[in-house]
């Protein structure tokens, strides 16, 4: 993420700490939504609205930080912060159900778990024969999205591909991811039938960098207005959700993931001037929001419907939904305090 002179050489780079500031923000609202969407109602209307963007978010935040690196970097820091987590996950996971097998040592079953261990499916696929391996799908997606990333750039950038071309390739690339994975119902290795969804996704966050999108257009009212506009519509026409697949009318969905991204980051902004309190609280949310994605990935061992403390309040899915952020939370402070 250096480059060779330690002067800014653009209004992004002289804008960096707000923005950064803004971006954690808003990341701390779409930990918050995931661990929400996780504990609520699958029947409760906010759903749709949550899933519709706040996975997204993260992949197209990702590429508005990416930073282009020689490929190889690229794939071994981005193996150490994300496979390295994905390994501990699914050993948790699994670990328990590999050691109630009958005969965890024979082939059959090592190759059963090697299966899935690669496929790192966030949803099973009995057609397959795959089970899925819990929340820990995301680090391998966002893994293969960066790296995916990484190949595109510099081959853009060697062959000197102007931006429609480079548009097409990744329109035609989540064709084929939402083909393999939704029409098909083939889920690949390593999550690559998502992944080349979501490079698109990372790819759109890189250019918003780069054109400094959120300083020029983000606060425009009738771009928020669009942006509203087709959020409802998405959220009211179609359903979105990487892990399962599912990808409703997928150029709605596309528009209503970038939409209420937008408007996230949007909000992030006034909460960045306007509210001190909120601010710190969501950036730190923001800031170690894959760290406590882990801890909610681990937290599903808890049996948060029947523990007696939160049996009969009103609004028991938000009440819950507190309870397990504020839980994940302090794991992830008590994590950085050690």
């Amino acid at each position: 993420m250096n480059g060779v002179c330690n002067q800014p050489t653009s209004t992004a780079d002289l804008a960096a700490p707000k923005r950064l500031a803004w971006l954690d923000i808003a990341k701390g609202i779409a930990i918050i939504l995931v661990v929400t969407g996780h504990t609520i109602s699958p029947l409760s209307p906010l759903i749709t609205p949550i899933f519709m963007f706040h996975m997204p978010l993260f992949f197209i935040l990702a590429g508005y930080t990416f930073k282009q690196k020689p490929f190889k970097t690229t794939v071994v820091e981005s193996a150490k912060r994300l496979l390295i987590p994905y390994v501990l996950l699914f050993l948790v996971w699994q670990g328990v159900s590999f050691l109630k097998e009958p005969d965890p040592m024979a082939a059959e079953t090592l190759l059963k778990y090697l299966s899935i261990f690669l496929f790192a499916s966030g949803s099973p696929n009995d057609d397959m024969g795959l089970t899925a391996v819990g929340m820990s799908w995301f680090l391998v997606c966002l893994f293969m999205g960066r790296v995916l990333l990484s190949a595109l750039l510099a081959l853009f950038e060697k062959k000197a591909v102007p931006l429609p071309a480079q548009a097409l390739v990744l329109a035609a690339l989540c064709a084929v991811g939402i083909g393999i994975g939704n029409l098909r119902h083939l889920f690949l290795p390593l999550d690559l039938d998502i992944a080349l969804v979501i490079v698109g996704f990372m790819w759109v966050g890189h250019l918003a960098r780069k054109f400094d999108f959120m300083e020029r257009w983000g606060n425009r009212w009738y771009v928020l207005a669009i942006a509203l506009a087709l959020f409802v519509a998405a959220s009211s026409l179609s359903y979105l959700e990487f892990a399962m697949r599912q990808y409703g009318l997928a150029p709605l969905s596309i528009l209503g993931a970038f939409s209420g991204t937008l408007l996230a980051c949007w909000i992030s902004t006034l909460i960045d001037r306007w509210s001190r309190l909120l601010k710190r609280f969501l950036a730190f949310m923001g800031r170690n929001s894959l760290m406590i994605y882990c801890f909610h990935a681990i937290d599903w061992l808890i049996p948060w419907s029947s523990l007696p403390g939160l049996q009969g309040v009103p609004l028991k899915g938000i009440v819950t939904s507190a309870v397990r952020v504020a839980h994940a939370a302090l794991l992830t402070l008590l994590m950085k305090r050690i």
